[in-house]
Protein backbone atom coordinates (compact mmCIF):
# COMPACT_ATOMS: atom_id res chain seq x y z
CA UNK A 1 0.00 0.00 0.00
CA UNK A 2 1.02 3.58 -1.26
CA UNK A 3 2.17 5.77 2.21
CA UNK A 4 1.06 9.08 1.13
CA UNK A 5 2.29 10.65 4.62
CA UNK A 6 6.03 9.20 3.87
CA UNK A 7 5.79 10.76 0.06
CA UNK A 8 4.79 13.86 0.60
CA UNK A 9 7.70 14.07 4.19
CA UNK A 10 10.00 12.95 0.93
CA UNK A 11 9.47 15.11 -1.39
CA UNK A 12 9.14 18.10 0.86
CA UNK A 13 12.97 17.21 2.24
CA UNK A 14 13.97 16.80 -1.32
CA UNK A 15 13.10 19.96 -2.13
CA UNK A 16 14.24 21.95 0.79
CA UNK A 17 17.38 20.37 0.07
CA UNK A 18 16.82 21.46 -3.99
CA UNK A 19 16.05 24.70 -3.20
CA UNK A 20 19.41 25.11 -1.18
CA UNK A 21 22.01 23.77 -3.40
CA UNK A 22 20.52 22.13 -6.61
CA UNK A 23 21.59 23.99 -9.54
CA UNK A 24 17.95 23.52 -11.41
CA UNK A 25 15.69 24.99 -8.56
CA UNK A 26 18.67 26.94 -6.80
CA UNK A 27 19.04 29.65 -9.76
CA UNK A 28 15.13 29.43 -11.12
CA UNK A 29 14.66 32.21 -8.11
CA UNK A 30 11.95 33.46 -6.48
CA UNK A 31 8.68 32.62 -9.17
CA UNK A 32 9.68 29.08 -7.93
CA UNK A 33 10.16 29.03 -4.32
CA UNK A 34 7.16 31.61 -3.56
CA UNK A 35 4.46 28.76 -5.04
CA UNK A 36 6.05 25.86 -3.76
CA UNK A 37 6.13 27.45 -0.16
CA UNK A 38 2.64 26.50 -0.68
CA UNK A 39 3.13 22.84 -0.18
CA UNK A 40 5.01 22.97 3.23
CA UNK A 41 2.47 25.46 4.25
CA UNK A 42 -0.45 22.98 3.36
CA UNK A 43 0.99 20.03 4.74
CA UNK A 44 2.20 22.05 7.74
CA UNK A 45 -1.94 23.45 8.14
CA UNK A 46 -3.70 19.91 7.20
CA UNK A 47 -0.89 18.30 10.09
CA UNK A 48 -2.35 20.97 12.65
CA UNK A 49 1.39 22.26 13.28
CA UNK A 50 1.77 25.25 15.23
CA UNK A 51 4.08 28.47 14.63
CA UNK A 52 6.72 28.13 17.61
CA UNK A 53 8.11 31.82 19.07
CA UNK A 54 11.49 30.88 18.38
CA UNK A 55 11.13 31.33 14.13
CA UNK A 56 9.48 34.49 14.59
CA UNK A 57 12.45 35.79 16.99
CA UNK A 58 14.74 33.87 14.13
CA UNK A 59 13.39 36.22 11.33
CA UNK A 60 13.31 39.05 12.87
CA UNK A 61 17.21 38.43 13.49
CA UNK A 62 17.58 37.64 10.19
CA UNK A 63 15.76 40.58 9.07
CA UNK A 64 17.69 42.90 11.35
CA UNK A 65 20.88 41.18 9.95
CA UNK A 66 20.31 41.87 6.40
CA UNK A 67 19.25 45.51 7.18
CA UNK A 68 22.49 46.13 9.19
CA UNK A 69 24.46 44.57 6.05
CA UNK A 70 22.48 46.88 3.71
CA UNK A 71 23.70 49.86 5.79
CA UNK A 72 27.36 48.72 6.04
CA UNK A 73 27.92 47.94 2.01
CA UNK A 74 25.48 50.53 1.12
CA UNK A 75 24.16 48.03 -1.51
CA UNK A 76 20.54 46.46 -1.09
CA UNK A 77 19.51 43.55 -3.60
CA UNK A 78 15.40 42.90 -2.81
CA UNK A 79 15.74 39.93 -5.01
CA UNK A 80 18.18 38.34 -2.85
CA UNK A 81 16.98 38.97 0.19
CA UNK A 82 13.89 37.80 -0.65
CA UNK A 83 15.41 34.37 -2.12
CA UNK A 84 16.97 33.95 1.21
CA UNK A 85 14.17 34.89 3.33
CA UNK A 86 12.22 32.59 0.96
CA UNK A 87 14.29 29.53 1.69
CA UNK A 88 14.79 29.88 5.12
CA UNK A 89 10.89 30.07 5.13
CA UNK A 90 10.30 26.65 3.29
CA UNK A 91 12.84 25.31 5.24
CA UNK A 92 11.39 25.63 8.40
CA UNK A 93 7.98 25.13 6.86
CA UNK A 94 9.12 22.09 5.82
CA UNK A 95 10.94 21.06 9.49
CA UNK A 96 7.64 21.43 10.91
CA UNK A 97 5.79 19.88 8.49
CA UNK A 98 7.63 16.74 8.80
CA UNK A 99 8.31 16.82 12.34
CA UNK A 100 10.93 14.08 14.31
CA UNK A 101 11.83 12.69 11.31
CA UNK A 102 13.38 15.17 9.28
CA UNK A 103 16.80 14.38 10.21
CA UNK A 104 16.17 10.55 9.13
CA UNK A 105 14.56 11.40 5.66
CA UNK A 106 17.51 13.80 4.91
CA UNK A 107 20.04 11.40 5.47
CA UNK A 108 18.13 8.92 3.39
CA UNK A 109 18.05 11.52 0.55
CA UNK A 110 21.42 12.27 0.65
CA UNK A 111 22.75 8.81 0.88
CA UNK A 112 20.54 8.26 -2.24
CA UNK A 113 21.77 11.04 -3.89
CA UNK A 114 25.45 9.72 -3.38
CA UNK A 115 24.55 6.20 -4.68
CA UNK A 116 23.31 7.61 -7.31
CA UNK A 117 26.29 10.09 -8.32
CA UNK A 118 28.72 7.47 -7.59
CA UNK A 119 26.80 5.24 -10.45
CA UNK A 120 26.50 7.88 -12.90
CA UNK A 121 29.93 9.08 -12.24
CA UNK A 122 31.75 5.50 -13.05
CA UNK A 123 29.71 4.89 -15.84
CA UNK A 124 30.99 8.19 -16.90
CA UNK A 125 34.27 7.04 -17.34
CA UNK A 126 33.17 4.68 -20.32
CA UNK A 127 33.58 7.23 -23.51
CA UNK A 128 30.49 5.92 -25.45
CA UNK A 129 28.09 6.47 -22.45
CA UNK A 130 30.06 9.90 -21.88
CA UNK A 131 28.66 11.12 -25.17
CA UNK A 132 25.28 10.00 -24.79
CA UNK A 133 24.91 11.48 -21.39
CA UNK A 134 26.49 14.82 -22.72
CA UNK A 135 24.78 15.17 -25.85
CA UNK A 136 21.45 13.59 -25.98
CA UNK A 137 20.27 13.13 -22.08
CA UNK A 138 21.98 16.42 -20.61
CA UNK A 139 20.08 18.89 -23.13
CA UNK A 140 16.61 17.07 -21.90
CA UNK A 141 17.28 19.25 -18.81
CA UNK A 142 17.15 22.66 -20.11
CA UNK A 143 16.13 25.06 -17.31
CA UNK A 144 12.91 26.32 -18.54
CA UNK A 145 13.09 29.56 -16.21
CA UNK A 146 16.69 30.45 -17.13
CA UNK A 147 17.13 32.65 -20.45
CA UNK A 148 20.06 31.38 -22.68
Amino acid sequence: MINLTKITDYTLIYLMIAFSGIPFFYYSGIQLIIPMLMLPLGVMVFRRRKIDRFIVIYFVAVIILLFLQTVKFYYLVYSTYAGLIARLLFAWLTIVAVGQKTVLYYIHILLFSVITSLFFNVISYIPSINQILTHIFATLFDHPLLMH
